[in-house]
């Protein structure tokens, strides 16, 4: 018998050495070969319990030596706390519950993984590119970068960013795209990188047309915004809030968040 016999599953396959927090290539793989240890099971359970009891909290710390598998189970809990399922219709929690001995502990995994949620994963120094907004707070600035595109806005720049939510908020967001797109034959995703600069004139004329206003007038309310344009953490925990919020409430779901 060859050693690779011993294995249920081939292991001479491409394996993933490090695990990555926005890889989802191989995520149906992840979830089914995943093994919960009697470790890992010991601190579903503490976790599960507050999650599900102590809604005001807001934060977990997860610790571990360096390669103890640290992110692997944060994108594991990650996924299976999220409401969203797969294409194929099955949810992440259903396809990693049978690996939890413990009743007690898949009792309460279950009945966290049913509250609405929704998961934002992602690595702060993939995510900070150092471009537009206030350098001071990088932190802060990846968060807003997120939520940004999240929503989507254009997430490189937060002033551009903050000039499309600002026409979502009056309904406009929509009809503006359209009108960019009629006006100039390009979509405004393609340009909005290049607004500043390559890209002006054809905004000018968008705006203009969409507004019926001239096209200085265009120029000058995209420089203001830039100029006025802030990161504050408390602005960004609003926002944060009432988009889980829309979202949620769209679904006809219960609304869980903290801030």
């Amino acid at each position: 018998m060859k050693i690779q016999e011993l294995f249920l599953k081939p292991v001479d396959r491409f394996i993933e050495g490090v695990i990555h927090a926005d890889d989802e290539r191989y995520i149906q793989t992840e979830l089914s070969e995943y093994v919960v240890t009697q470790d890992v099971a010991k601190g579903l359970g503490i976790f599960t319990e507050r999650y599900v009891s102590q809604t005001s909290s807001n934060g977990v710390w997860i610790s571990g030596f360096f390669g103890s598998g640290k992110s692997h189970l944060l994108k594991i809990l990650s996924l299976c706390l999220d409401s969203e399922s797969h294409s194929n219709g099955v949810r992440s929690a259903d396809i990693l519950l049978p690996k939890i001995k413990d009743e007690i502990v898949r009792a309460d995994f279950l009945k966290a993984a049913a509250i609405p949620s929704r998961s934002i994963l992602f690595n702060i120094d993939q995510k900070f590119d150092g471009i537009g907004g206030d350098h001071s707070a990088p932190i802060l600035e990846v968060f807003v970068k997120v939520l940004n595109e999240l929503q989507g806005y254009f997430g490189k720049q937060g002033y551009i960013a903050k000039f499309e939510r600002d026409l979502d908020l009056r309904g406009e967001f929509h009809p503006f795209k359209e009108t960019y797109l009629r006006v100039n034959g390009t979509a405004w995703e393609a340009d909005r990188e290049a607004l500043s600069t390559a890209r002006a004139a054809e905004f000018g004329k968008a705006y203009a047309e969409h507004f019926g206003v001239p096209e200085t007038e265009a120029y000058r309310s995209m420089q203001q915004t830039r100029e006025d344009y802030r990161v504050f953490s408390a602005s960004l925990r609003s926002r944060g809030k009432r988009s889980i919020s829309l979202r949620l409430c769209r679904d006809d779901e219960r609304v869980r968040t903290s801030c």
